[in-house]
């Protein structure tokens, strides 16, 4: 279990990497200060109960962040907003995904993560640390636009990174590796699955707060989520057309294994083609004939041999030239 929590204003940033609930508590705050609680639960999620707990947190809301698997969504209860999301990044090559539960309350935020190792809010406590942009001089909501657009942000450099691997297998395939099999395509179809599982509900989720949540958020802030929207919808707009491509690399898959098969069907034929007159002499002087008078010349096993490469060394130029094998 972690938890991280900064407290600042337009004047000081304070960071607490890990700390306890009852140590932050203990610390003596102004009114005015803005709270960021990004809390890491262990499994028993027994911390998001005793914060819930100490914030008044409506029972339905509790039971939403512990719903770990649910559509991403939107609630006000009370004096609390609630908004969750699936959080996405790219690591190690593959695709990630964490649930997330987001709780305003006045100048405080809370953020809870599901027990994946890492987020894509690194570049926020950045700017929170250094004192850069207009995050440490604006309040709980702002905060909270920030790192919704750092999710939609996330989503768009994961489909960018989903498309390479597209065009990659799409040119493996088209030179034909043999190392390149329907296992790949499954796999990438399988993260397409996932993205498009989870882009729409959030689109909803940031209509429903824009709408819904005007009295939590401040007038000027409006604009940022509008600017979350657009990025979601091109966002899915360019994940619709990976999915043309996608289908695309099916039909490149099945066409190579129709020709591989085809030039394996090619090649019997061809040989057993060159086989028939060979079998053809050999079953003529197989024949138990006593007045056949090539069966008393010398030479004749030798010549019968030299015969059946000529036949078969002619019929194999003769493929050739034709382009048959």
């Amino acid at each position: 279990m972690k938890i991280e929590h900064f407290v600042y204003n337009s004047e000081s940033v304070i960071h607490h990497p890990t700390a306890s609930w009852e140590e932050l508590l203990e610390l003596e705050t102004n009114p005015s200060d803005t709270h960021w609680f990004n809390v890491e639960p262990d499994k028993n999620l027994d911390i998001v109960d005793t914060i819930a707990g100490y914030w008044n947190v409506h029972p339905l809301l509790v039971e939403d962040i512990h719903l770990t698997e649910d559509l991403p969504k939107f609630e006000i209860i009370d004096h609390i907003l609630f908004v969750s999301a699936k959080m996405i990044w790219v690591k190690h090559g593959k695709i990630v995904s964490e649930h997330i539960s987001f709780l305003l309350n006045g100048r405080s935020l809370l953020s809870i993560q599901n027990h994946v190792e890492g987020d894509t809010f690194q570049l926020i406590r950045q700017r929170l640390l250094q004192k850069s942009g207009r995050i440490h001089l604006k309040s709980a909501d702002y905060l909270l636009c920030r790192l919704l657009t750092s999710i939609a942000n996330n989503y768009h450099e994961t489909i960018d990174s989903l498309g390479i691997k597209i065009d990659q297998l799409e040119s493996e395939l088209l030179l034909q590796n043999p190392k390149i099999g329907i296992g790949s395509i499954l796999e990438v179809k399988k993260q397409w699955v996932e993205l498009k599982k989870w882009i729409p509900p959030l689109i909803h989720v940031v209509q429903e707060l824009k709408t819904e949540g005007k009295d939590f958020l401040q007038t000027e802030n409006i604009a940022y989520l509008n600017e979350i929207l657009d990025q979601l919808r091109n966002t899915l707009s360019n994940l619709e057309m990976h999915r043309e491509v996608l289908k695309g690399l099916s039909d490149i898959y099945r066409e190579n294994q129709s020709k591989n098969a085809n030039d394996v069907m090619k090649t019997l034929t061809v040989v057993s083609t060159i086989f028939i007159p060979l079998t053809f002499l050999v079953g003529v002087y197989g024949m138990n004939f006593e007045n056949m008078p090539e069966l008393k010349t010398k030479y004749g096993y030798w010549v019968l041999w030299g015969c059946m490469f000529l036949v078969a060394g002619g019929m194999r130029f003769y493929f050739k030239r034709k382009r048959w094998w």
